[in-house]
């Protein structure tokens, strides 16, 4: 069968079959030259739109979970205010969702998505302007964290409290919602906007290698950013070595987490000018589409009434979906439904909810949707992916820190880790399944086997409630002269005197293993430097109870 799609100007020269071919056409404004049309296909359509969501996962999956312990440091903020911080990204992502379903059937998603990825590219910059706005990074000598008697608590106080970062947090307040309005469009535009433009037989492989994308996304975050993070971040402000740090091992050390954010900005900047010259429907679809029958109930209104009676069919879709199969509409919206869910990631969901409700919306009666809210089976797929995005937004966008406090490891090589154990399995995940799901025409296997990967994860999520032996807390659970209490009372004789800051800073005495809330509370005089990093030995001039 002849091809027609290569064709841009028809060989019937009429002024509306010229005006067809110029609608279908790549390229921007008046300037659509013919040499530019090899891109007007759906493999280009599909790597513009891959190189988008690479964009996104660094950005939002990468960047944003390995910066936040280095954020928290530079403007002095609060794990809540650090939480918040990457919540507004969810915020604004929800906001504009209503004018985008809204606004759906009628707009060029196409440009809809470049004009995010600018609003992204706009927020990804936005978000290191406080850190050269701020001024210096400052961070006290190694012996503020000692005892000092010619030091007051007052002035510890006043030094901490000294620090008001409110209009630098709000910056980056703003410069989350920015790449949330931005990101928006990627995962409810890009998803319809493909369905739309490539053959059916290839849809589910697309969004395979489309949520594949979006977890390399988070691949280039976590490696790339982990170097960052061995770069000093304060360059040509100030010199570590001058503030006593000793590297990237100190728990001082101020990485350069901007880096990544500057470069992704910029690239999300570049990532729109593609994505901006496809036309709104690409050349030769709706033929291809209907002559295809498994689309031929969403496209022919004509004939809509002769397929009432397959409405029916949604009741029972939950119990013998693979026998009607190709028989039924609800059996298709299952079957598109199913197969989002298994390749796509977590955050997906309101992208498949829209593109579900607006094919519903187009070809098929209000009734319809009401009947199919009410199966089990749909509601439990919407259920597992809201549930599950709940928990993987917090854990990607934390585990970096929790690895970092827990073993003491540098931020770098915390992301390294996280890096490492996250995005292969991610990757594996979301090719696996683009590869199940076009090979069979079955989606239960794939549901068991999606079951089966997440019992797994319920089994080994156990693992966090394993706790370690806590050591005695000086001046918490146990008191200076060796007893065990219950009042918090950290000041004593022995560093009543010293002026200690309320900074958090916890050391432990590997002889009696004993924790103190800093070396300065601890009665220590002096620091020396080892190379065997995190071990940090301090002097102890004296304390109520043998050391």
């Amino acid at each position: 069968m002849h091809n027609n799609r290569a064709k841009i100007i028809p060989q019937n020269n009429s002024p509306q079959n010229y005006f067809n071919a110029q609608q279908e056409s790549f390229g921007y404004g008046k300037f659509k030259p013919a040499w530019l049309q090899f891109a007007n296909a759906s493999p280009f359509l599909l790597a513009a739109l891959c190189l988008c969501v690479l964009c996104q996962g660094s950005n939002v999956n990468g960047f944003i979970s390995i910066s936040i312990s280095s954020i928290e440091k530079r403007f002095n903020l609060s794990s809540a205010q650090a939480g918040l911080f990457t919540a507004f990204y969810d915020i604004a992502f929800i906001l504009v969702l209503i004018p985008l379903s809204h606004f759906g059937t009628k707009c060029h998603k196409g440009r809809v998505i470049s004009f995010g990825m600018i609003s992204l590219g706009i927020g990804s910059v936005m978000v290191t302007l406080p850190h050269f706005l701020a001024g210096k990074y400052t961070v006290g000598e190694n012996d503020s964290i000692i005892c000092d008697s010619s030091r007051k608590s007052q002035d510890c106080h006043n030094m901490n409290s000294s620090k008001n970062n409110s209009v630098w947090y709000l910056m980056l307040l703003l410069s989350q919602m920015l790449a949330g309005f931005g990101a928006a469009p990627l995962f409810t535009y890009g998803i319809s906007y493909m369905d739309e433009n490539v053959a059916q037989k290839n849809v589910a492989l697309y969004l395979g290698i489309y949520s594949a994308a979006s977890t390399v996304g988070p691949a280039i975050g976590f490696i790339s950013g982990a170097q960052f993070l061995k770069i000093w971040g304060d360059i040509g402000k100030s010199n570590y070595k001058e503030l006593g740090i000793n590297g990237p091992s100190d728990s001082r050390w101020y990485g350069a987490w901007w880096i990544g954010f500057l470069c992704v900005g910029v690239l999300s900047l570049l990532s729109s000018i593609p994505i901006l010259g496809f036309p709104k429907e690409l050349p030769g679809m709706p033929t291809n589409l209907r002559n295809n029958g498994e689309l031929m109930f969403y496209l022919d209104y004509k004939n809509l009434e002769k397929r009432k009676n397959r409405q029916q069919d949604i009741k029972q879709t939950h119990k013998d979906l693979d026998k009607n199969y190709g028989k039924s509409i609800s059996a298709h919206l299952e079957i598109i439904l199913a197969s989002t869910v298994c390749l796509m990631l977590p955050h997906l969901i309101i992208g498949n909810a829209f593109l579900l409700c607006k094919n519903l919306e187009k070809n098929l009666e209000k009734k319809l949707l009401k009947n199919l809210l009410r199966n089990p089976s749909v509601l439990s797929l919407i259920a597992l992916q809201t549930i599950e995005s709940f928990l993987m937004n917090g854990y990607i966008t934390f585990i970096p820190k929790v690895i970092e406090n827990l073993f003491a490891y540098s931020a770098s090589r915390a992301s390294l880790i996280t890096g490492l154990i996250v995005v292969p399995m991610g990757l594996f995940g979301n090719l696996f399944g683009a590869f199940l799901i076009k090979k069979t025409v079955h989606y239960r296997p794939t549901i068991a086997l999606a079951i089966f990967f997440n019992l797994c994860a319920l089994l080994f999520s156990l693992l966090f409630l394993h706790t370690c032996k806590q050591n005695p807390f000086a001046g918490v659970s146990l008191n200076y002269e060796g007893k065990t209490t219950e009042s918090t009372q950290l000041l004593a004789p022995c560093n009543n005197k010293c002026g200690c800051s309320n900074a958090y800073n916890p050391v432990c005495d590997n002889r009696n293993h004993i924790n103190y809330y800093s070396a300065c509370f601890a009665g220590c005089t002096t620091h020396m430097s080892t190379v065997n990093f995190p071990v940090k030995v301090f002097i102890i001039l004296t304390l109520g109870f043998a050391m």
